[in-house]
């Protein structure tokens, strides 16, 4: 054999075997490793008038940690948060139209359940369709008064039940979802909604919020956010309760409604108006170009109403 080929399979040799090393040492201290599913006996039946009897294949698994953050994707599927006496996650599909996968590192848990190709599109959770055939379910278990770090959530055509969720850092992306969600406590939130009906209630946020919505409705009742940065850029939504902090709206076009529960003394508005139409208290401000201030300047919380098109209402506490 040549020199020069010995040579090269001499590196290359080495070069694997120390590939081998490695992952072997990443598997055993800590790192991500895919772990199967307790598949039950049977499957779970459901009837369907249009479609006749449909079978779910039902699942388990239960993680003997305390899961410190989350990275949850689902595709087409109910999704729902919920406590328990420990962490474990339940589900119900046909593995012929999706694709479960679980891995564990450490104390984070990422979740995957992703639709096939194969998966017929013919959907009902726009109508909250729990029970539908062909919408798959996943319920996450986690142990009461639990905490979480952080806790990323992405859904894509699902219905979605978060639960009494709480944690340092909550990220949702929400792609024709449909979700009703209560008792939400974070430092800080982002949220994004690109087609869907999403409703929050009693929802603390005590550092910083981001939402952003592309399309479709978003409604929050309740809650008390601090240093909200919104942006509005087509849909309808609605806000009650107390905002704290230097806050930010900025309405491409839709409409919005704010009930604050504030007095107009503890509140100053920076007002901004190019087509829109902008109503404080009652208090119309219109006009293209328009910019105007509202309150004392010694007031403790500052909000930024940006207008481009569309409708702002601002109710406040007199």
């Amino acid at each position: 054999m040549p020199k020069p080929v010995k040579v090269i399979l001499i590196v290359a040799g080495v070069a694997l075997t120390l590939g081998v090393i490695l992952v072997c040492v990443a598997t055993v201290f800590g790192g991500a490793r895919f772990v199967s599913v307790n598949w039950r006996n049977g499957w779970r039946v459901y009837d369907n008038d249009s479609y006749g009897s449909v079978y779910m294949q039902e699942f388990n698994y239960d993680y003997d940690k305390p899961a410190n953050s989350l990275d949850i994707a689902v595709d087409a599927c109910e999704l729902h948060f919920q406590n328990g006496d420990k962490f474990s996650i339940y589900g119900e599909f046909d593995p012929a139209y999706w694709d479960l996968s679980i891995d564990e590192g450490g104390t984070d848990m990422t979740v995957r359940l992703t639709a096939k190709p194969s998966l017929p599109y013919r959907l009902e959770v726009m109508d909250f369709g729990f029970g539908d055939y062909r919408t798959a379910k996943l319920w996450i278990t986690y142990p009461r008064n639990t905490d979480f770090e952080t806790v990323n959530v992405t859904c894509n055509a699902a219905a979605v039940d978060l639960g009494a969720l709480s944690c340092r850092e909550l990220d949702l992306s929400f792609n024709a979802v449909k979700a009703d969600c209560s008792s939400i406590s974070c430092e800080r939130l982002y949220l994004t909604i690109n087609a869907g009906s999403v409703s929050f209630s009693k929802v603390n946020v005590g550092t910083s919020a981001d939402i952003t919505l592309n399309a479709g409705n978003l409604d929050l009742t309740n809650c008390e956010i601090r240093n909200l940065d919104y942006l509005l850029a087509a849909g309808a939504s609605t806000y009650s309760g107390t905002l704290l902090g230097n806050n930010a709206f900025d309405v491409s076009a839709g409409s919005l409604k704010l009930d604050l529960a504030q007095s107009r003394d503890d509140l100053r508005f920076d007002c901004s108006v190019g087509l829109g139409d902008l109503s404080i208290d009652g208090t119309r401000i219109t006009g293209f170009g328009v910019n105007d201030s509202m309150g004392p300047s010694s007031a403790r919380v500052y909000i930024d109403l940006n207008v481009q098109m569309g409708s702002v209402i601002v109710n406040t506490r007199r």
